[in-house]
Formats: C-alpha cells, sequence, structure tokens
C-alpha cells in the first residue's frame, strides 16, 4: 500500500468523506461525464466527421490516383436469385445506414458529412455474361471485377459505394461490394453480410423477423466520440502515446528496388500455410506463457523484422475495432483504429522474455486504444517523411477476417458464400495477417511492390516458418540466435561459396615472373618516363639486387624496407627483395615523416632499397640503404639465388590507417597473392598484348596487382608518376602517350579522367577499386570504355575479394561490388553472427586463401579482427570488414557502405552514401560527401560537400535538387562547394580536411524571409499556425503543423498567391524556404507557358485565339501570368 493510502486509510469516515468530495470537485471539470451515445436531430447542421474519416479524407489529398483505400469485397450466390429482392435489400441496407449514402466536404475549416436522400443513390448494377462463352465469361468477369476494385472513389465526391452483380447463369451470380474506408471497415462487412441475409429472408418469407432499426447512426458517433475525447482524458491519452513513441526510429528493411521519394501504394500478397502439428505447439506454448496465439505471433513478426533490419527499436501497427460502445455492434462504419505498438528487443532476450515484453505492451497498448492515430501523429510532431508512413511502417494484424467463408442459407434455394477481395494495394511496406482456419494458421502476407518483390515475400514467408518451429522448439533461445534462415536458403549461399579453382598452390609470384622471362625474355616488361626493362633485363637487375641483398646479411622472413619514386626501379626492387625469400615494406617518400619512422620502427627493418637521388624524409643512420641501380648492385651475379621463397612465406607487409591513430601492418603471404593474380587474370581476359597502367602509391595495396598482374600473362606494366593519378589532363595524356589498353584506378581519379574528356575506345579494360564506386563513374566509363569492373576488397584479405562486370543493368544506381574470386568465401552475419537471410543487411566477413596472416605486432587486434568462432560458419577464419552489404536474389552482393558511417539523426538512421548519390545526379557536380558534424550541444546537422566547376552553384540550389529526391531529413542542413577534394596520399578522399572547411549558413536558426515570395508564405504558415512569426527555415510539421492545418496552407497558397500545389508539396517542402522555392518555380513555368502563347497567338483572329484558350484550358493561369510579365 502506498504512502497516500495509508494516509488516507488513517484517517476518520467524516474526513475521508471530505477528502473524497475536495478530489472529485478538483477532478470534474477536467474529466468531462460521459454522455450516452443518443441519435441526434437532423436538423441541417453540419454533422462533423470522426477523427479517423478526416485522416481517410487526408491521405486521399496525398494519392488521389490510388485505391488503397478501399474495402472489396464478393459473395458468390447460388440457386434461384430474385434479382429484384437483391436489388431492394442492398437499398434498404442504405437506407438503414446513412454513412452509406455520405460523402466529406470541408465547411469552416472542418470536414463534415453530406448525406445523401436514399433516391439519390445508384441502384446495383447488373452485367450478364450468361450469354459468353467459357473462357470469354470468365475473362470479362476478372477484367469487371478489377474494373470495379480498382476505381478510385473521391470522398468529397459521393457515392462512396459501387456494387455490382454479375451474372454467370440463372443459378449463378457473384455480387461485388467495394467501399472507400471513410465509410465502413472489415467487421462492417460482417454487418452487411448479416442485414443481406435478413432483409432478404425478410423480403421472401413472411414468417422472417423483422431487423430492428438502428438506433444511431454513424454520423452521431462520430459526435459522441469527439465529445468523449477531450478535456483530461484526451491529455492522458495523448501523454501516455507521446511518452511511448518520442524518438521511435523508423524501422529500416532493406528493400529489392530503391525507395522511391514519395510513398507508393501498390501492392501483392503472398499466402502461405502453418501446418497443424506447429500450430498446436504454438497453442500449447502461448498457454504456457500466459498470453495469447496473437501476442506470441505478434513478437515473432518482430524477430523476423528486426532481424532484417538489424534493429531492436521500431514500431508496429496493429488494427483495432474501435466498437467500445455495444450501441455501434450493428452498425456499418468506419470505427477501427490502428495502435502502434513499439517492440523492444534490446539486450537480445530470451524469445519467452521478449513474449514478456510483448505481452505488456498489447494490453497497454490496447488499454489506451481510444485515441486516434491521426491525433498520435499530431501530438508526435515528427519531422515527416513523405517516403514511409509515419511511426510505423509495417502491420500485424490476426484473426480479423469479419465474416467465415462459409455458405449461409439466404432464401428458397438461395446461398450465398462470402469471399474477400484483394485490391491490389498495400498500405504500409509489409502487413502480415494471420487468421485461425481449423487446426492450421493461415498467413496473408501483404507487399509494396515498389520496394519488394515476389521472390523476397516469398523467403520472409518461409522465414517466419522457419522462426515459428525454432520457437516451438526452444521458445528459451535468444532472439538472435533463433533459426531464421531455411536450409533451402543456406544451400543456395552455399554454392554461391563453392568457389574453389585450381591455382599453383605452391609457386610464388616470383616464380610466374620467371616464367614469362624464359618464354619471352626479349618483350618490354615495364616502362615509365624515359626508362624500360624488358623481362631478361628484369630478371637480371632483379637477381643482381636479390645477391647484393643476401651479402649484406638480409635473412629468409625478414623485413626490407622499398623507398623509391615511382618507375621502372619499382618492380626491380619489390622482385630482388622476394627472391631472396624476404618481404617487402613499401614506403611512399610523400607520406609524413612522422608516419614513416613509425612504419620502420614498427616494421624492423635494417635495411631500405632506396634511389640515389631520393632525400630521404627520415633518419636514416640507423639504416643502411641500397641503391637498386647503384655500384654494389650492378657487381652482385645476374643469376637467380639459390633461396627461393615459399607459398606460405610473407610477400609484403602493408600498413593501413588504424582507429587508434597508429598505422597497423599487415602481413601478407605469397599464396594469397598469387591466388588473388590468377583469379583476377582469369576474370579480367588480360592476354599479352596489353599494355597496363599503373598509379596507385607504392604503400597502397591496390598497386600489388597494378604492378604484377601484367608480368604473369607477358603484358607491358607502365609505371605512371603521382603526378597522373591527380591530373585527368595528363592522364589523358599518358594513356596516349603509352598505348594503354587497361587502367585500374580509384573512383576519384576515374572521375578526374572523366572530366578531362576521355575519348571512348582509348581505353579496352577499367577496373575501379579501392573506394565504393559512384553511378556516375560507373556510367561514364560504360559509355567509354568496352569492358568496365568493380573491385572490392580490404588490404587484409590481399587486395580484392570480390569483382563484378558493370553492365546496363546496373546503370542507374551504385553498381554491386558482385561475387567472390577463386578460393574465397563471403558471409553475410547479423548483429549476432548468424549467417543474414538473402536481401537483409549483413555485416561482410571474407573467408579463404587470400586472408592474410595476422596484424604485425597486434595480437589483441588480430583477435578482433580475424576469428574462428563465427556461428555463422564455425571453425572457418574469417576477417570481419566493418562493411554493410547484402545479397542480391541472384548472389551479387551489395556494398551499403561502413558500419561506423551510418548516422542517426532525429531519430533516423541515416545512410550518407544515398545523399552522396542523389547529389551526384546534379548535372553541375562531379562528387560529393555528405557527414554529420555538431554545430552545439544536441544539435547535429548534415553536410554536403560537392566538387563542381560552376561557381555560381550555391547551398540553395543544392538543397532544392536533394528535396526533389530525398525526404526533408535527409537534405543536408549546410554545403561547402570546392573545385576538387582533398585527397590522402593514396588517392582516396581526405575525409578529416573536408570537415575542417567552412559551410554556408543555411539553416542557422529563425532566419527571417529573403524575398517577398517567402515572406508571403512565412505569413500564411503563421496565420495558419496562429503564432506571430516564421523563420525561412523553420519546418511547418515541428512548429505546430498538422495535415489538416497543411491543407490550409495548400488553399492559401492557391488563392492568395495564384500557385496550386497538391499536398503532398506542402510535405516534402514543408520549410518557408523551400515551399516558396517550389512557389517561384511554379510561377516560372506559368509565365513561360503565357509567353508560349503569346507568341502563338500572333496574327490570329480573335475566335482563334478563343479556341486556343479553351483547348490549352489557362484561363486560370493567365491572370496570375500577365500580372507578372506586365
Amino acid at each position: 500500500m502506498s504512502d497516500a493510502l495509508s494516509r488516507l486509510a488513517r484517517l476518520s469516515p467524516e474526513q475521508r468523506a471530505r477528502v473524497m468530495a475536495t478530489l472529485r470537485s478538483t477532478a470534474a471539470p477536467s474529466v468531462p461525464a460521459e454522455r450516452p451515445l443518443v441519435a441526434l436531430p437532423r436538423d441541417g447542421a453540419p454533422l462533423p466527421a470522426a477523427p479517423v474519416q478526416e485522416q481517410f479524407w487526408f491521405l486521399h489529398q496525398i494519392a488521389p490516383t490510388q485505391p488503397t483505400y478501399t474495402i472489396p469485397f464478393s459473395f458468390t450466390l447460388t440457386g434461384e436469385l430474385d434479382v429484384d429482392v437483391l436489388v431492394a435489400v442492398l437499398a434498404e441496407v442504405e437506407r438503414r445506414h446513412e454513412v452509406l449514402r455520405a460523402s466529406l466536404v470541408e465547411h469552416e475549416g472542418r470536414i463534415v458529412h453530406r448525406i445523401a436522400e436514399p433516391a439519390e443513390m445508384p441502384q446495383l448494377a447488373l452485367v450478364d455474361l450468361s450469354g459468353l462463352p467459357t473462357a470469354e465469361r470468365e475473362r470479362r468477369a476478372e477484367e469487371l471485377i478489377r474494373q470495379t476494385v480498382r476505381t478510385v472513389f473521391d470522398p468529397a465526391r459521393g457515392p462512396l459505394l459501387r456494387s455490382v452483380l454479375i451474372r454467370f447463369s440463372a443459378t449463378e451470380h457473384l455480387l461485388l461490394w467495394v467501399a472507400h474506408h471513410a465509410i465502413a471497415d472489415g467487421i462492417s462487412l460482417g454487418v452487411l453480410a448479416n442485414e443481406i441475409v435478413g432483409l432478404y429472408r425478410q423480403l421472401t418469407d413472411p414468417r422472417a423477423p423483422e431487423l430492428p432499426e438502428p438506433a444511431v447512426q454513424y454520423a452521431d458517433y462520430a459526435t459522441w466520440q469527439r465529445e468523449w475525447l477531450s478535456g483530461r482524458r484526451r491529455e492522458k491519452l495523448v501523454g501516455y502515446w507521446t511518452e511511448l513513441l518520442s524518438g521511435v526510429p523508423a524501422l529500416d528493411l532493406a528493400t529489392d528496388f530503391p525507395r522511391p521519394p514519395r510513398q507508393t501504394f501498390d501492392g501483392a500478397t503472398k499466402w502461405f500455410r502453418v501446418p497443424a502439428r506447429l500450430t498446436g505447439q504454438l497453442r500449447a506454448l502461448a498457454e504456457r506463457e500466459g498470453c495469447t496465439l496473437f501476442m506470441l505471433l505478434l513478437a515473432t513478426y518482430q524477430v523476423l523484422l528486426a532481424r532484417h533490419a538489424g534493429q531492436d527499436d521500431f514500431a508496429v501497427g496493429v488494427p483495432v475495432a474501435g466498437r467500445g460502445k455495444p450501441e455501434v455492434d450493428a452498425l456499418i462504419g468506419p470505427f477501427l483504429n490502428t495502435v502502434a505498438l513499439r517492440a523492444d528487443l534490446a539486450d537480445d532476450p530470451a524469445f519467452t522474455d521478449l513474449l514478456a515484453r510483448v505481452r505488456d505492451a498489447v494490453l497497454d497498448g490496447f488499454g489506451h486504444q481510444e485515441l486516434p492515430f491521426g491525433a498520435v501523429v499530431e501530438a508526435l510532431k515528427q519531422r515527416r517523411d513523405s517516403s514511409r508512413n509515419p511511426v510505423y511502417q509495417v502491420m500485424f494484424g490476426f484473426g480479423n477476417t469479419p465474416i467465415s467463408e462459409e455458405r449461409i442459407p439466404l432464401g428458397p434455394g438461395v446461398s450465398m458464400i462470402p469471399r474477400g477481395i484483394t485490391n491490389g494495394t498495400a498500405r504500409v511496406e509489409l502487413e502480415l495477417v494471420m487468421e485461425e482456419d481449423g487446426d492450421e494458421l493461415t498467413g496473408r502476407l501483404e507487399y509494396n511492390t515498389a520496394l519488394f518483390g515476389p521472390t523476397t515475400a516469398d523467403r520472409l514467408a518461409e522465414r517466419f516458418v522457419a522462426l515459428l518451429r525454432g520457437i516451438a522448439a526452444a521458445p528459451a533461445t535468444r532472439v538472435g540466435a533463433l533459426p531464421l534462415v531455411p536450409k533451402a536458403e543456406l544451400d543456395l549461399i552455399a554454392t554461391w561459396n563453392d568457389t574453389e579453382i585450381g591455382y599453383p598452390t605452391h609457386r610464388t609470384v616470383v616464380d610466374l615472373v620467371a616464367e614469362q622471362a624464359r618464354r619471352a625474355p626479349d618483350k618490354v616488361a615495364v616502362r615509365s618516363e624515359g626508362a624500360s626493362l624488358t623481362y631478361a633485363e628484369l630478371e637480371r637487375r632483379s637477381n643482381r639486387l636479390a645477391n647484393a641483398l643476401l651479402e649484406l646479411g638480409v635473412e629468409h622472413g625478414s623485413g626490407v624496407a622499398v623507398c623509391l619514386e615511382r618507375g621502372a626501379d619499382t618492380l626491380v626492387a619489390l622482385l630482388g627483395v622476394l627472391k631472396t625469400g624476404a618481404h617487402y615494406v613499401p614506403l611512399d617518400p610523400t607520406y609524413p615523416v612522422h608516419r614513416l619512422a613509425y612504419m620502420l620502427e614498427d616494421s624492423k627493418v635494417g635495411i631500405v632499397v632506396a634511389g640515389a637521388g631520393l632525400t630521404m624524409p627520415f633518419d636514416t643512420r640507423s639504416l643502411l640503404l641500397v641503391d637498386p641501380d647503384g655500384p654494389r648492385v650492378r657487381a652482385a651475379r645476374p643469376t637467380a639465388p639459390a633461396r627461393r621463397p615459399a607459398a606460405d612465406d610473407v610477400a609484403y607487409v602493408i600498413y593501413t590507417s588504424g582507429s587508434t591513430g597508429r598505422p597497423k601492418g599487415v602481413v601478407v603471404e605469397h599464396r594469397g597473392l598469387v591466388n588473388l593474380l590468377c583469379s583476377m587474370r582469369d576474370r579480367l581476359g588480360l592476354v599479352a598484348s596489353d599494355v597496363c597502367g599503373s598509379l596507385a602509391s607504392l604503400s597502397f595495396d591496390m598497386a600489388v596487382p597494378e604492378l604484377y598482374l601484367p608480368l604473369l600473362i607477358g603484358a607491358t606494366v607502365v609505371v605512371g608518376g603521382k603526378e597522373a593519378a591527380a591530373d585527368g589532363a595528363r592522364l589523358r595524356r599518358l594513356i596516349a602517350e603509352f598505348g594503354l589498353t587497361a587502367l585500374q584506378a580509384t573512383p576519384t581519379t576515374w572521375q578526374l579522367l572523366l572530366d578531362a574528356g576521355l575519348e571512348p575506345g582509348a581505353l579496352r579494360l577499367a577496373t575501379c577499386t579501392a573506394e565504393a564506386m559512384p553511378e556516375v563513374v560507373a556510367a561514364g566509363l560504360y559509355r567509354r570504355v568496352a569492358d568496365v569492373w568493380n573491385l572490392y576488397g580490404p588490404t587484409e584479405t590481399t587486395v580484392f575479394s570480390t569483382m563484378h562486370r558493370i553492365t546496363e543493368h546496373d546503370l542507374g544506381a551504385p553498381p554491386p561490388i558482385g561475387t567472390p574470386i577463386g578460393n574465397t568465401t563471403l558471409h553475410v552475419v547479423d548483429r549476432q553472427g548468424q549467417t543474414a537471410p538473402i536481401g537483409a543487411v549483413g555485416e561482410l566477413y571474407i573467408g579463404g586463401v587470400g586472408l592474410a596472416r595476422h596484424y604485425r605486432g597486434r595480437p589483441d587486434l588480430t583477435g578482433d579482427r580475424f576469428r574462428a568462432d563465427l556461428p555463422a560458419c564455425p571453425g572457418t577464419r574469417v576477417y570481419r570488414t566493418g562493411d554493410l552489404v547484402r545479397y542480391r536474389p541472384d548472389g551479387v552482393l551489395e556494398y551499403l557502405g561502413r558500419a561506423d558511417h551510418q548516422v542517426k539523426l532525429r531519430g533516423f538512421r541515416i545512410e550518407p552514401g544515398e545523399i552522396e548519390t542523389v547529389l551526384t545526379a546534379h548535372p553541375a557536380v562531379g562528387r560529393a560527401y555528405v557527414a554529420l558534424r555538431a554545430f552545439g550541444p544536441d544539435d547535429a546537422r548534415l553536410v554536403g560537400y560537392v566538387v563542381t566547376a560552376d561557381e555560381s552553384l550555391s547551398g540553395a540550389d543544392l538543397r532544392t535538387h536533394a528535396a526533389a529526391s530525398l525526404p526533408q531529413y535527409m537534405v543536408p542542413a549546410h554545403f561547402h562547394t570546392l573545385p576538387e577534394f582533398p585527397l590522402t596520399p593514396n588517392g582516396k578522399l581526405d575525409r578529416a580536411k573536408l570537415l575542417e572547411l567552412p559551410v554556408d549558413g543555411a539553416g542557422t536558426g529563425h532566419a527571417p524571409p529573403r524575398d517577398e515570395t517567402e515572406r508571403e508564405v512565412a505569413a500564411i504558415f503563421a496565420e495558419v499556425l496562429g503564432v506571430a512569426s516564421v523563420g525561412r527555415d523553420d519546418d511547418f510539421f515541428l512548429i505546430g503543423g498538422h495535415s489538416l492545418l497543411a491543407t490550409q496552407v495548400v488553399t492559401r497558397v492557391r488563392d492568395r498567391l495564384g500557385v496550386p500545389l497538391s499536398i503532398d508539396v506542402a510535405f516534402d517542402r514543408s520549410t518557408v524556404a523551400l515551399l516558396a522555392a517550389e512557389v517561384t518555380a511554379r510561377r516560372g513555368e506559368r509565365t513561360e507557358a503565357f509567353l508560349r502563347v503569346l507568341r502563338r497567338v500572333e496574327g490570329m483572329s480573335e475566335a482563334a485565339v478563343a479556341a486556343l484558350l479553351s483547348e490549352l484550358e489557362i484561363s486560370e493561369a493567365l491572370g496570375s501570368a500577365i500580372g507578372e510579365v506586365s
């Protein structure tokens, strides 16, 4: 007992009476007494619509051409049907339920019912197909059903109901009954069926009882509901839902197709069954755990979604009947509501623990179900995303079939079977409805076809059943360990990883280059500015260097640093070191001194191969420098050393950036190097006549295949200077001068070359590496180069692990990274290390021959990144990449970004790469980078950095461009334009330098409007919201606006500024600045239209001009346009 109750219990009866009286008098004004639900007089006063009807009215404004919110139903009628009686029955149903005769119209700023008289309603339409051949009859019937179901209702223009009777024969009919959701819900169909049966019997059998008249109508309930949802009661409900749902993130499911910038509603349905034995096990489990089967299935659905999206926090919409008053049980009308239940899978709970969480959430949520969902959305004041449903993006329903599909006697010799019909739409991204069907369960998965394909829907259903089996077998299993991927899917992934190919397992690159030297000793092996070496010369010079190093005491397995300017001597040095059985440590002389000093100290090398003319940027007093063309080397023997490296020896140690600021040395063996080169040779189709360019820094591992791969096939490698990689015009000259046929480069370098005017046919083969390949680069190369490849891989897996040849199908989006190279496995896993389903986002782990040995001197880091305990592939050594990927249905891998680059802003998870893709689609933008920057406590904003040669391109231009394709929360608040991106010595984007740059001043607070249009829009915002002033960057929905108020904004913009806008524009352009820019653009379009008319009417007669104006239907536009050009 609480302290307050204890104190109350100790009071005398008189004292308690006075306290309770005081409490009642205090509470009475806040909680309105519940008025009885009674019929209101129909005296001509407007009858307000219910909140749910307002919501349907508004949804129609957003998608006026979609039949998303229609309820289609059918009744199969067999026997000698009296059609005249059926016509009378349906007319009587419409008379009894005035909501069926209602339309919804605006009246003084609110939505009200307009009720038609019964005589105004259209009669049942009869279509006779009985005289047609069977095949034609079926085809015509299907066409008629589709047309009837898909024809859109306008809530403002009744009737919102249509019925059609199709006659197949004298004893077989099909009744179609289709209504808008604003006048009926699912349970209404059961009421309808009962009334059809009762009225038909009443009109055909004098003994049948008469149906009682409804005591109230839906409009009475709508008025009662508004009064009931007021005062303290409404405040408590709003408080509950805002506290529960505040900050709930959108469910970010990986989709098969790019998400449209505006939510679409085309859908399809996947049906499936849960066997009787499994259903019985689930019922027994639910009973043991003290919950319902509905709760258990909802919890399983949450697990399915969480495992696919990698989220433990999201909302699921659950429909509720909303018929809490007995007076409405027999009424037709939209009583339904949707409650958003927040999923909580934090800390990877056991399924039984999750079930307890779901039980509590359901009971609590259903206990507060009276607040209409539209009111919840308004109270949350979330930034609206026009590409998604607000708050929840998925729904779940259970056992909500309004009527059993069983034969019902209708009259003498006539029976009726009710059947549901799909309308080919999807309200949300995914909606799962489970129904009990005898001893089994039937599942209906409705999916948005703009986001998902049928294969994904099939797999989602299979995975749901797989989860149910796992739960029934071991309900105490943690949700992250429940079996999600069916065996057939695991077997398919295993076939994609069956990449075993033959390669020379006991040989090294030294052996393979020597073979080519014996085959074609006089063929040019390597060229650079002012120098070239044949294969024979390369062999002799590298042998001399190897022998010289051995004389200096280089031991097998030791390290030798190589620090050279790029040129022909580079390959002499690398092969010379390898021939000693040692490994090389590449040092780029342009690197910062402190970085080079750390690499020398960490690698423990004592000898550095360095050119005589190169000034060492580090302390060399403790080092022995060897000039690859110096006297010591020239005096050494030109024959190959007796000592040879083995396949399991270390080939090189390359240092990559470390998260702690210290570079980490990746130790790579010969075996992985040879496997890489053989795989690339086989897939790229290089031949001995090719001339291959090499641009990468020696300290960048992409230099490895650039230098060695051409030598394995007897081709020529051209080592370009470092300037060529950063200068498109110079690189273009290099290609022409040396006759390059194949080139590997980073996306940055490729973009520079494209900007410099790379001619079609100048190259035969282009490979893009090191960073994610932008769509604009892929498209540019595809139009100019015959063979374009996207290569992916971390240094720790020997340069590259996947390859993908670009096809026309890949254009229009960032290209995938492809399939594994030989003897390589790819493992896409979820947060618990389990195999992620095909299509779901997961982290990529790589296994196979190419795995590096370890990080030098970093056992802790090695143990963290190289693992053999992954649940997805126990006992297999794999490398954790930190990259987010997913499998396409065809086994091709898509790269989605870094796990640590994904950002979260105002509850939304954002992948900056998606925004970058949109920005680079601007014709004036070459490259783009987007980051989340902090501008103060609790003030994080997206910043876009773009490369452009157009000095006039402004942040406002870029914001307008981005807003055309992205939801508002993904549009960067600031921009910085620059002629080129800063690069690291490896040619990668230098993100640290970018983040130091200043940005434009947009979005910095309540900035005043800048021009007359912005002032007019700001004034409209302020009037509608009832506030004193609004800044140009204020978001309408974050400062008190909601859907119905947005319609007022659109109306006032049309009336006051003469520019008609659709409601979705108010959502997409929800700040003063963006909406004003849209108004200005529309005015410009209309002015141009008027000028075109002026040019056409010169010399025309008045009659011809009038006819032209009528034809073009621009009379309304002329008024405002004339004012603007006069």
